[in-house]
């Protein structure tokens, strides 16, 4: 079994690169490197660093292609990688739950023989941003009054028979930096609100039964899906006394709302490279 497991996720499906006809023998999935700016001062015998960001990067990994009938399993994956480049949209690379978003930009072969049992391939993958995601959703029924213990239940994020105290509610983010995240709420309901952490995000509008907002702060985008699928654009409907755009701050974040709707949160965490393992 590899060590870790690396596939890669799109329009045209999922390729799984750890086992056959795909192994990865190499990759700089785990390089990184930051770009920065800079000043000299020679008075003070030293250079003063102005700021440090990330750029854009190609990500390479090399592959045993494994199997007699070649042909067609590079065709395959052809055809599985080029719908996410005809669409303009990433695809997903993975290494274990991490992902990173990316785009297809080359293909190279080396000791290419149809007759032989193995070949290599390189493919060259071009990420707009070089961060490394994992994912982690929270999700909060309304508010059972006659539960056992006054509390709340979770349908989705845990077993049935769960009930979580009202009074410990929170959302832990236990990374080194805010996270970004996205918001779901869910009608029906009437200038929907949440408090975390020291944040409230609120919207001023109504959502009806089977109706709900999302409010995507990697792009900065709120739009509400109707019942018949209807996307809206939303923004002008965000409270403004307020930042919704705020990413979720470290530490653990008390959760503070009415319970009279369903919300989701789900947060993205972001690093520059994989979690070793």
């Amino acid at each position: 079994m590899m060590k870790y497991k690396i596939s890669y996720e799109g329009l045209g499906g999922v390729i799984d690169f750890s086992k056959a006809p795909f192994i990865y023998a190499d990759h700089n999935l785990f390089d990184y490197e930051f770009s920065y700016d800079s000043t000299n001062m020679p008075s003070q015998n030293k250079t003063i660093l102005n700021q440090i960001y990330s750029l854009g990067k190609v990500k390479t990994i090399s592959l045993q292609v494994i199997g007699t009938k070649k042909a067609e399993i590079l065709n395959d994956l052809e055809t599985k990688l080029n719908y996410d480049i005809e669409a303009k949209q990433p695809g997903k690379l993975y290494v274990n739950d991490e992902y990173i978003n990316c785009y297809l930009v080359a293909s190279s072969k080396k000791e290419w023989n149809q007759y032989a049992a193995m070949e290599y391939i390189t493919l060259s993958l071009f990420c707009e941003s070089p961060k490394w995601i994992t994912e982690k959703t929270y999700d909060f029924s309304i508010y059972e009054k006659n539960s056992i213990d006054g509390g709340f239940h979770f349908p989705l994020s845990f077993p049935v028979s769960f009930k979580y105290s009202w009074k410990n509610m929170d959302i832990l983010n236990n990374h080194y930096a805010p996270v970004k995240c996205k918001l779901y709420f869910y009608g029906p309901i009437k200038d929907p609100k949440v408090r975390i952490g020291e944040n409230l995000y609120a919207m001023n509008g109504e959502l009806l039964d089977s109706e709900r907002y999302i409010i995507d702060q990697n792009d900065k985008t709120i739009v509400k899906i109707t019942a018949a699928g209807e996307i809206v654009n939303c923004f002008d409907e965000r409270d403004k006394s307020s930042s919704i755009f705020l990413p979720i701050q470290i530490g653990e974040n008390k959760v503070d709302y009415d319970g009279t709707f369903s919300f989701s949160i789900c947060l993205y965490t972001e690093r520059n490279e994989p979690r070793w393992i």
